[in-house]
């Protein structure tokens, strides 16, 4: 008995299985075009940044993942600022994308409540199937108002595609 309740403790005491309740997968804002490799957001962009904070400003958002680029930061910012978070930053390093995308979906993983992602448009839909979710056709480099949001994976990871601020200009090529 004496090592059954040892055992019952120690798993009591263990840390708890933290999941998600939801993930919120963003493209980053549109960009200033100023020659740069790291460019901030432009006006448009900013508007942008703000109706992403609106339209997130009630689902409880508790953690926010950005890469280290300017534009990701900025994207999340109005939301940071309005939620007193502060974000985890992921770099990108060349050539290592698949060890970006399993590093960030490895510590999506471990958070729990609702969880920003602020990406890119060659990363929001290889993340979407890293966390579990279906195979997402490429965003345009032209599309910035791309939300995507998962239920727990818990739950069958169900796939809500969504848009916010501005709309696009229509797609070109392949790509959504």
């Amino acid at each position: 008995m004496r090592t059954f309740l040892i055992a019952l403790m120690c798993l009591a005491a263990g840390p708890a299985l933290a999941e998600p309740s939801l993930i919120v997968l963003a493209r980053h804002a549109e960009r200033a075009e100023d020659g740069t490799k790291d460019p901030s957001i432009s006006a448009a962009g900013q508007a942008r940044a703000q109706a992403l904070a609106e339209a997130l400003k009630s689902a409880g958002v508790r953690h926010v993942i950005t890469t280290h680029y300017r534009r990701t930061h900025q994207t999340a910012g109005p939301l940071l600022t309005a939620q007193g978070l502060s974000p985890k930053v992921f770099t990108i390093k060349p050539g290592a994308m698949p060890v970006h995308l399993q590093e960030v979906a490895a510590a999506v993983r471990e958070l729990d409540g609702t969880v920003l992602i602020v990406g890119h448009s060659n990363t929001l839909a290889p993340l979407v199937n890293a966390l579990g979710g279906p195979v997402v056709q490429e965003l345009c480099e032209t599309s910035f108002s791309h939300l995507f949001l998962m239920t727990p994976a818990a739950e069958g990871r169900r796939l809500v595609q969504a848009r916010y601020g501005a709309v696009d200009p229509a797609p070109e090529g392949a790509c959504q």
